[in-house]
């Protein structure tokens, strides 16, 4: 079964191990603007240190933001996975977030990583918009350097994008996620710094982006984004101001006149290999 989604990617360059930051993100990702609470709480396994005791089950509300900022903190642990249910079809929304363990190798210049998504329609009283502004505190905290939120009626396709899979698909648009993927493989040590993604239905980019695709005027006047908002150093456009008008017509324009302009900037294409 498919489910349609939100999505959001973040690159973020400074670990947060042993960071002050910790607490903050602890209470973001245990924030009741979820609209569904992830308490199925899952430490990434780190190389050469002894297994993270993991929880046995959903950790209640009043001990989860403890338990997660004891998993960001633990030497035992790359990172942590929260999810809301074992099961495929009701786990409505899930978290990724690297700690910053120097003992895992990440490729790039900016090399950690925070991802999340969450299906939609949300529950009666809850609000994607909050669900929004909280990613977008979460950038801000993580001090990211980049990110894209992806809307899609198939959430395969965002999960695709959050890991960078798929094999390359040359029949398909470029930003097709194995062409994407591909890309992506052959330029992430510059990935946030030198390049940016394909734009999603949101985008985050830092000011040195902007001023590589001619500033932040040129930038508004040739997109015209309903939804800007200052996110630390990074310019947040969205492409529609309701997730409703996401995949419409006027949105799409938007997003291709982004991708235009972005173009000078965004992964290329890798290299051709040498006739043998």
């Amino acid at each position: 079964m498919t489910y349609p989604a939100l999505g959001f990617w973040l690159i973020f360059e400074t670990p947060l191990l042993k960071s002050d930051r910790v607490t903050n993100v602890a209470e973001l990702l245990t924030d009741p603007r979820w609209p569904w609470q992830p308490s199925l709480v899952r430490p990434m396994p780190s190389p050469g240190e002894g297994l993270y005791p993991w929880p046995g089950g959903k950790i209640a509300a009043k001990a989860l933001r403890g338990a997660v900022e004891d998993v960001i903190r633990s030497d035992s642990a790359t990172g942590i996975y929260l999810s809301t249910s074992r099961q495929d079809a009701g786990n409505h929304v899930f978290l990724i977030v690297d700690n910053g363990t120097p003992r895992t190798h990440k490729e790039g210049r900016i090399p950690y990583t925070a991802l999340g998504l969450c299906r939609y329609p949300v529950p009666p009283g809850k609000s994607i918009d909050a669900w929004l502004a909280l990613v977008r505190e979460l950038a801000t905290v993580l001090e990211a350097k980049h990110g894209v939120i992806w809307v899609d009626a198939d959430e395969r396709y965002i999960i695709a994008r959050q890991f960078v899979s798929g094999s390359p698909r040359p029949r398909e648009a470029p930003d097709h996620p194995g062409n994407e993927s591909y890309r992506i493989i052959h330029a992430r040590r510059d990935l946030g710094e030198r390049y940016v993604r394909f734009p999603g239905w949101a985008t985050f980019l830092r000011s040195a982006h902007v001023d590589a695709i001619g500033g932040r005027e040129k930038l508004l006047a040739t997109v015209n984004p309903p939804v800007v908002h200052d996110v630390g150093d990074l310019l947040y456009l969205q492409l529609s101001a309701s997730v409703d008008d996401a995949l419409s017509d006027e949105t799409q324009a938007r997003r291709r006149a982004l991708i235009e302009l972005l173009t000078p900037i965004i992964v290329p294409l890798a290299p051709a290999r040498p006739a043998a």
